[in-house]
């Protein structure tokens, strides 16, 4: 991501690859490369142009990963990973702020329908919230966008060795970045001296 943002385009691309090869999970690179020339104001053809054989290199990972994941997919309706990515998509961001109840896996709550509910009205608050402040906090949509672009592969993933899971906290690495850095720009805004600085990261740190 540094090397693409100082437009050293060999080295993004080569450090892509390493990373595809370490884990699949950064298969959405690409596209996040796109939000980011979007969100700089940079010609969007041009931009998808520099990307295009990212998107061929990306798109030979997502088959072998989904030749993997078959038995997975295949034992889930569509209608249960909607509703499962809806709750997993809450999920992270919730964790996040409240770290508590910790577990290796997460299988879907008794009272599934409650908890669906709540992640919807959530989500749906989250958009409004994000909606009204976008001209005053721009990266609000690079946030949003983020986050979902590298949440997208572990929705294929909600069947770990027959068990169905809602989250697995390690697939929210890279996506959880999103929010982190949403807390700090707005941290930067409200913080005018060192005094201020102090106490919030007195609280967050409490």
């Amino acid at each position: 991501i540094l090397a693409h943002l100082r437009d050293r385009k060999r080295w993004s691309a080569v450090l892509y690859v390493l990373g595809l090869l370490s884990k699949v999970s950064v298969v959405p690179l690409p596209f996040v490369f796109l939000l980011l020339d979007w969100h700089r104001g940079r010609d969007f053809r041009r931009s998808l142009k520099d990307q295009a054989w990212l998107f061929l290199v990306a798109a030979v990972f997502v088959v072998i990963a989904f030749m993997g994941k078959t038995r997975g997919i295949a034992s889930l309706s569509f209608g249960d990973t909607l509703l499962l990515a809806i709750q997993s998509a809450w999920f992270y961001p919730w964790k996040l702020i409240v770290p508590v109840s910790l577990s290796i896996l997460y299988p879907p709550s008794a009272s599934h329908a409650p908890v669906i509910l709540s992640a919807i009205a959530s989500i749906i608050a989250c958009a409004l919230v994000a909606w009204a402040v976008r001209k005053k906090i721009d990266a609000v949509s690079l946030a949003a966008g983020w986050y979902l672009l590298f949440l997208l592969p572990s929705f294929a993933s909600f069947v770990r060795a027959g068990r169905v899971s809602v989250a697995v906290d390690h697939y929210a690495y890279l996506a959880i970045l999103a929010p982190i850095a949403l807390i700090v720009l707005l941290i930067d805004r409200l913080a005018k001296g060192r005094k201020t600085y102090a106490v919030i990261i007195a609280c967050l740190s409490v």
